[in-house]
């Protein structure tokens, strides 16, 4: 398992990622310089330097998730309202927006919620709606795990506290 991702991890910033990325991702970081904006797919974002997850992809390689963004890419219709569920820092929830008439991202987290709301407004979108919530198979209070990269944060199992406590309901009601 772990040494399956460490390969894919590898094989993935060979692909996508130029040495001079990494060096510079380098300098920044001895430079103690722990945020950047940068063009991604289009959109401006504001990068944390420090998350071990999609802000350090996002810097490196300017894509994340390659086939799943192009698909979405060739996909998106115009009159398309598109629901985001854990937008995270918007990554998809900014590239739908350059497309489809509306979108609804949710995202529970407060940090990646911040930076939701941060790269929405670097951009100037008014397309998007926000909600801080999760999504799950009930309503109420659940715990929420922070991971060292954002993007792995998650709800919390049964039982279990969590780093935080979050407000969850489920879909067909959010939508209604």
């Amino acid at each position: 398992g772990l040494m399956i991702l460490a390969q894919e991890v590898l094989r993935y910033f060979g692909l996508y990622a130029t040495p001079s990325k990494i060096i510079t991702y380098w300098l920044l970081r001895l430079l103690h310089i722990t945020s950047v904006v940068k063009n991604v797919q289009g959109s401006l974002m504001l990068l944390n330097l420090k998350d071990r997850g999609i802000h350090t992809a996002l810097f490196m390689c300017g894509i994340r998730e390659v086939e799943a963004t192009k698909h979405l890419q060739s996909i998106m219709q115009p009159e398309w309202t598109m629901v985001e569920i854990g937008a995270n820092i918007g990554y998809y929830a900014l590239m739908e927006a350059q497309v489809v008439k509306s979108v609804i991202a949710i995202e529970p987290d407060p940090d990646n919620y911040k930076g939701l709301m941060t790269n929405i407004a670097l951009n100037g979108y008014r397309n998007i709606e926000t909600h801080q919530l999760a999504i799950g198979d009930h309503k109420g209070i659940v715990g929420f795990e922070i991971s060292k990269a954002c993007n792995w944060n998650k709800i919390a199992r049964p039982n279990v506290t969590g780093d935080i406590q979050v407000q969850m309901t489920m879909l067909d009601d959010f939508l209604r």
